[in-house]
C-alpha cells in the first residue's frame, strides 16, 4: 500500500473502523485487478510478437 493509501487507512480505523475496513477491502481488490491486468498486457504483448514473427518469416 502506498504511503497515501496508508494514511488515509490509518486516519479512517481512527474515526470509521467499519469504513476503514471498506476502504481496506476496495483498496485489496483495486491491487489485485492491477496485477491481473498487468499479467494480461504482458501475454498480449507475447501474442503479438509471436503473430508478428509468424508473419515476417
Amino acid at each position: 500500500m502506498n504511503s497515501k493509501h496508508a494514511e488515509r487507512w490509518e486516519e479512517l480505523r481512527k474515526v470509521n473502523p467499519n469504513l476503514a475496513m471498506e476502504y481496506l477491502r476496495i483498496y485489496t481488490t483495486m491491487d489485485k485487478a492491477q496485477k491481473h491486468f498487468n499479467n494480461f498486457k504482458k501475454e498480449c504483448n507475447d501474442w503479438l510478437d509471436n503473430i508478428y514473427k509468424l508473419g515476417v518469416k
